[in-house]
């Protein structure tokens, strides 16, 4: 009788260690996929790709007799302003960042006769050089009357320039033309040079909203108010 049981209780646990092991390696594996899953999870949500805006003090572009005037504390460029943008990847994450839409936005700032001379200021015509000249990939504006016209020189090829929409500066008479950001160096930056020249007598204020996308959202910033002036007629 004991020379009978021995090969089938072997034959038995042989059956149950076939299937504890087969439970311990589906365990294992459903772990190793959980962990794998968590770790992707934990990787979509660390990145935190988002874009910068970066808008430098403005530069007054025409000499003056003395400083610049200020409203409630913030400077107002006379006449002509050159602005320095720069769009940049944050560099906080994997994701490319397209940016679709990049307006000037452009109002007249209310001013009462009193304002106005508070935002006196006197050109140095002696210091003063035609500030028509641009620099390459340059955009240029025109506030006139409430309308504003749009330039972006290209090159330095005489007649190489192209009209341009303040609603959307990257979309010109030749069409529209996005830009996109990667988190690596040298393409994170994307530097822009703007020139603003009120042409009407006033007090106006300019800011860019940028409008782009990470993945599938869409998303809005904008970058705080720069002030221009130009004096009224005596």
């Amino acid at each position: 009788m004991d020379s009978h049981q021995n090969p089938q209780s072997g034959g038995k646990w042989t059956f149950l260690n076939g299937a504890l092991f087969v439970g311990v390696v589906t365990v294992l594996l459903g772990a190793v996929l959980n962990g794998a899953g968590f770790l992707v999870n934990r990787d979509l949500e660390s990145d935190r790709t988002n874009l910068g805006l970066t808008l430098d003090e403005p530069i007054q572009a025409v000499p003056l007799l003395g400083k610049n005037p200020t409203w409630y504390n913030a400077f107002v460029g006379c006449e002509v302003v050159r602005l320095e943008l720069t769009l940049a990847h944050n560099q906080d994450g994997k994701k490319p960042i397209l940016v679709r839409e990049l307006e000037l936005e452009t109002e007249p700032v209310p001013l009462t006769p009193s304002a106005a001379k508070q935002l006196a200021y006197e050109i140095d015509e002696l210091e003063s050089t035609p500030h028509g000249i641009v620099k390459v990939h340059e955009y240029r504006f025109v506030l006139h009357s409430g309308e504003v016209s749009g330039s972006y020189v290209r090159s330095r090829t005489e007649g190489d320039v192209v009209a341009v929409e303040p609603r959307n500066l990257l979309r010109t008479v030749e069409g529209s033309q996005g830009v996109t950001l990667a988190p690596e160096l040298p393409d994170a930056h994307h530097p822009m040079s703007v020139v603003l020249e009120a042409k009407s007598p006033g007090l106006y204020r300019a800011r860019f909203r940028v409008t782009y996308q990470i993945s599938k959202e869409q998303h809005s910033t904008h970058t705080s108010w720069t002030y221009l002036y130009r004096k009224f007629r005596e």
